[in-house]
């Protein structure tokens, strides 16, 4: 219910947030404006983190060209406008947002698991 919310919020102005019926409240209109409002905090502190490790890294935001975003929180505009107001010089990239997460573990797990049936021991 509201996830699916959330992610109608990427692409509308507004939504009408259908809570789940056992918690017996009335559906809810949101706009987009006030989601942002509700997730600004969130999003500072994911900018902070990244700052600070690129900061730890010696690594200038400016030197970074390409970011690759993924995950439901990559189709949030004001997600995305953080992202470019940090990397100035990166062209962001999407992948599928829902499955690429997933995609990239399902690759290490195999990575892993091909090394230890691969290991002598």
């Amino acid at each position: 219910f509201i996830e699916r919310s959330k992610i109608d919020l990427s692409s509308s102005s507004e939504v009408v947030l259908q809570l789940p019926p056992d918690w017996n409240l009335p559906a809810v209109n949101i706009t987009r404006i006030e989601f942002t409002q509700l997730i600004a905090s969130d999003i500072a502190k994911i900018e902070r983190t990244l700052i600070y490790m690129l900061e730890d890294m010696h690594i200038d935001t400016n030197d970074i060209n390409f970011v690759l975003m993924t995950g439901g929180s990559s189709a949030i505009p004001s997600f995305q406008e953080m992202l470019r107001g940090t990397f100035p010089k990166a062209r962001l990239s999407s992948a599928d947002p829902f499955s690429a997460v997933v995609t990239g573990l399902a690759k290490r797990a195999f990575d892993i698991w091909k090394e230890r049936s691969d290991d002598p021991h």
